[in-house]
């Protein structure tokens, strides 16, 4: 990029459509863009050191992406890595950190970029209950992680470390095998 951007507003962010896949907060996951939109964005975000919101198409056979052609809640992320691949691909490392809501849509640059609204998670006090149901869900992902062929064993060594079941239900609803609009009510 040649030309220099205008800054975006500190309600901002860059954002990024997915195709296929919805991030959430706390998951490192590899993303591949190569759309010109989001080729441009991923790099101004690494060159500018930005967050990058992103959010999952409702039609991932759409090209053209608009405001009304996205889900409007997202995982706002990181790029922790980004690679430029043979033919044109650009694969990123990305680590979600936090949910946000679009507020609007906004003009003036070569990618998407949105006014948001920053969701707090809120980790509810440690109660029996939650206790015990996290306990359970915690065990119940170390073994179904045992089972699956292709996890590396770092895998069940950090679900047992996790201690925020808010972040441990992200981990496990990241892992399910169900359709990306049902990972996006999660």
């Amino acid at each position: 990029m040649t030309e220099k951007l205008k800054s975006l507003p500190d309600d901002a962010l860059i954002v990024i459509p997915m195709r296929n896949t919805v991030l959430f907060p706390g998951v490192i996951s590899p993303i591949t863009v190569g759309r010109k939109g989001s080729v441009a964005a991923a790099q101004e975000a690494v060159r500018a050191e930005k967050k990058v919101g992103f959010l999952l198409q409702r039609d991932p056979a759409r090209d053209q992406v608009h405001a009304d052609d996205l889900y409007w809640v997202g995982t706002v992320g990181q790029v922790v890595r980004y690679i430029t691949g043979g033919e044109g691909a650009h694969h990123l490392v990305v680590q979600g950190q936090g949910r946000f809501r679009v507020l609007e849509f906004l003009e003036g640059w070569p990618f998407l970029v949105a006014r948001v609204q920053v969701l707090e998670a809120k980790d509810e006090p440690m109660t029996p209950e939650i206790e015990a149901r996290f306990l359970q869900l915690k065990q119940q992902a170390a073994e179904a992680i045992g089972l699956l062929a292709n996890a590396p064993e770092e895998l069940g060594m950090v679900v047992q470390g996790v201690t925020s079941p808010a972040l441990l239900t992200d981990m496990v609803a990241n892992l399910l095998d169900v359709k990306n609009e049902t990972k996006q009510e999660l």
